[in-house]
């Protein structure tokens, strides 16, 4: 039995938490570090290779889905929406 290619909200979650936490590694270091440290989660049953690859398609859309924290945000005129 393949695996899946659709890939679970809690793995993309976890896709991003590590592109988050290390954004200067490589996308191949990203996925030989998630698949070494995600054991318990359903990610670690996709390969290595199937992870690399997943990992540079939403490292492209990571920039599309930060939102500016506005508690956080110097630019007061953001604050006033």
């Amino acid at each position: 039995m393949g695996q899946s290619k659709f890939w679970t909200r809690e793995e993309n979650l976890c896709v991003y938490y590590y592109l988050d936490r290390f954004p200067e590694k490589s996308n191949k270091e990203m996925a030989q570090i998630i698949k070494e440290y995600e054991q318990s989660s359903t990610i670690a049953r996709r390969s290595e290779s199937a992870i690399y690859q997943h990992v540079a398609q939403l490292r492209d859309r990571q920039a599309d889905l930060n939102v500016p924290d506005p508690v956080h945000n110097s630019n007061r005129r953001f604050n006033h929406y």
